[in-house]
């Protein structure tokens, strides 16, 4: 049996590996990672689906509020035992009893808090190669690339 914080953190972990591409994370994406469970709370679970999908682009912070979008209304479904997304997703949501909501909103405060944590440990990782690779002579990496995925963030599935 799984635990359920578990559970949240290698949901959080997977969807920050899809972000991270094998690549560096940027600043920008690091910023918004971590604001995440803040406007989850401040604006709400469908105001910030809603952002999250308008924000979705090909540009690089694009792709990232795709890939998080995606990963909420992923852990939504799971709690809401949707076998599948609804085409309706919003519509959906307001046919939901509203203990069931709660719920699902409380998952996915949680699942924003491990996303927010592990992009916390992957900014502060970074950091530290590039200064370690600045320190021994090497060329400085642009921005907070780094080379190696941190220790405590997974590179294979």
């Amino acid at each position: 049996m799984n635990r359920y914080d578990l559970e949240l953190a290698k949901a959080a972990e997977a969807t920050l590996e899809e972000i991270r591409d094998g690549k560096p994370v940027s600043r920008e994406i690091f910023t918004r990672l971590k604001g995440l469970p803040v406007m989850l709370r401040v604006n709400g679970v469908p105001a910030t689906l809603a952002f999250y999908g308008a924000k979705a682009t090909d540009s690089e912070i694009g792709a990232a509020y795709r890939k998080v979008g995606q990963a909420l209304r992923g852990q939504l479904a799971v709690e809401l035992d949707w076998s599948t997304e609804p085409d309706q997703f919003f519509t959906a949501l307001s046919n939901t009893q509203p203990a069931d909501l709660a719920r699902g909103f409380a998952r996915l405060e949680a699942f924003a808090g491990w996303l927010r944590r592990l992009a916390v440990a992957l900014e502060q990782e970074q950091k530290r190669r590039q200064r370690s690779a600045e320190n021994a002579g090497d060329t400085p990496l642009a921005g907070n690339e780094s080379p190696e995925a941190p220790t405590g963030v997974a590179s294979d599935g």
